[in-house]
């Protein structure tokens, strides 16, 4: 089972619903990225589309991998059933 965004008032929200994915089942993977300006303020989004996943046999497995040192922005976005949208961003520095 996975929990996914459904339509809901003609709208994607979050609220869950169950799949039952299968064997050679695909999902694209949407990359939403935040432009900052020079205050470190969003100024705009964009968004690209990631890797495919194929769901086979065995479950999707995650590897852990560190970032390099630099400064990155971090946040968090918190929907409800309505689909009202709060971000919450803050930038750190990884030496």
């Amino acid at each position: 089972m996975i929990c996914a965004g459904v339509p809901y008032g003609g709208q994607v929200a979050s609220q869950p619903s169950e799949i039952t994915p299968q064997v050679g089942d695909t999902f694209t993977v949407s990359n939403r990225w935040l432009d900052l300006d020079a205050s470190g303020k969003v100024s705009g989004t964009s968004y690209t589309d990631g890797e495919t996943l194929t769901f086979g046999t065995e479950p999707f497995a995650w590897e852990q991998v560190y970032a390099p040192a630099g400064q990155y922005l971090v946040g968090f976005l918190v929907s409800d059933l309505d689909g009202n949208i709060i971000p919450a961003y803050t930038q750190i520095e990884i030496n």
